[in-house]
């Protein structure tokens, strides 16, 4: 069951088994996650939805995280960004 005020968390990452393994965790313990496979698709997510939390893979092709996390800045200054790299 989701809670009515439950964190929004858009994960970034262009390897599937990172959405496998830590969206999924983050499912379970009740958080809307929405996934995101590159930056281009997280970007216009950004523009459409409000999340609370972005978790951006650093190293992505095409729009890297932190040219994403640059660009996302200039949309929602609010929304706490953690960027992560293996």
């Amino acid at each position: 069951m989701m809670a009515e005020n439950c964190l929004k968390i858009l994960l970034v990452d262009d390897e599937e088994v990172i959405h496998e393994t830590i969206g999924e965790y983050l499912i379970e313990c009740g958080y809307q996650v929405d996934n995101s496979f590159d930056g281009a698709d997280a970007l216009e997510a950004i523009k459409t939805r409000s999340y609370d939390l972005a978790l951006i893979d650093v190293r992505m092709p095409g729009i890297d995280g932190l040219t994403l996390l640059a660009k996302s800045r200039q949309i929602d200054q609010k929304m706490t960004v953690i960027l992560m790299t293996g």
